[in-house]
């Protein structure tokens, strides 16, 4: 009855994702099952203990994501022997479907649009009703069992979170790049790459960036002549290098070039940026090395 009562808005996302289709070509990798279903279970995983495995060296990366993964199967697996003791039957089933929904609505995702629109934000989604349902499990468990049990998941998920709030390797690349940026561009310019929609890339730069900070965002059809000419008299230049999608990677390389002639000088390096000061002057400045050949 649920599902019929639903028909008509999934009707009405069909139209709308079937409307979209192809409309943001190269946002995400081709669909392939396999490689699909492992990344489910990696993200799967992270939802429950973040990104420990990433902290690890790597030599002890290996041991690290192996202990994770025998963790996330050891609570299926105490969930599934502990069902009928969770809740009434028709709440856990409630629970369970709430589960099990994100992830097989990315994998048709996949299958409709051929792509891989596998993220951990889409994946958080099912986290609460993941979590009811280890509580439930976890708390009809006997006394001294349960302790054990509650205290080693503690144990885990506290050392996930230290390590999202102050370990580089997970924190948001669009705000350490533009931590790097802004360190480096003083009163220069920060040249960004559009990306496939403008949002993923140069909404999330900007909102992290300091209110002061001039940038200059690339199409991806642009060549190093035109990004020269809409530069300007700028006497420095950061390239934030963020290859997200088709659509940035295809851009960064014009951008590369816009600062690649004699007259620009690479200065330093940073989190996914690179510096360029100019020590030209006059129209020299505004010809990179191949256009003045």
């Amino acid at each position: 009855m649920s599902i019929v009562a639903f028909l008509p808005f999934l009707l009405a996302d069909l139209w709308f994702f079937l409307a979209q289709r192809g409309s943001r070509a190269g946002q995400f990798p081709p669909f392939h099952l396999l490689d699909a279903t492992q990344r489910l279970a990696r993200y799967a995983a992270a939802n429950l203990f973040g990104g420990l495995p990433l902290y690890a060296g790597a030599s002890a990366q290996p041991a690290v994501a192996a202990a994770l993964a025998l963790l996330t199967l050891v609570c299926a697996g105490l969930v599934a022997a502990r069902w009928r003791y969770i809740a009434q039957p028709a709440a856990a089933r409630t629970l369970l479907a709430a589960a099990v929904a994100p992830p097989v609505g990315l994998l048709l995702l996949g299958l409709v649009f051929h792509n891989t629109p596998i993220e951990l934000r889409y994946l958080a989604f099912a986290t609460p009703f993941a979590a009811l349902l280890l509580a439930g499990a976890l708390a009809s468990l006997p006394r001294h069992p349960r302790r054990a049990a509650i205290a080693v998941l503690l144990s885990v998920q506290a050392a996930a979170l230290a390590g999202l709030m102050t370990r580089p390797e997970t924190m948001q690349p669009a705000r350490a790049t533009a931590i790097a940026a802004a360190r480096l561009a003083t009163d220069g310019i920060v040249l960004l790459p559009h990306g496939n929609d403008g949002v993923g890339i140069v909404g999330a730069f900007a909102i992290e960036s300091p209110p002061a900070q001039r940038l200059l965002v690339v199409d991806r059809d642009e060549s190093p002549e035109k990004i020269l000419a809409r530069l300007g008299n700028v006497r420095r230049v950061v390239l934030a290098l963020l290859p997200q999608d088709d659509a940035s990677r295809a851009t960064l390389p014009a951008m590369g070039a816009a600062v690649a002639g004699p007259c620009w000088h690479r200065i330093a390096d940073g989190f996914n940026v690179v510096a360029f000061d100019r020590i030209c002057e006059g129209d020299v400045a505004w010809h990179s090395s191949t256009v003045s050949r």
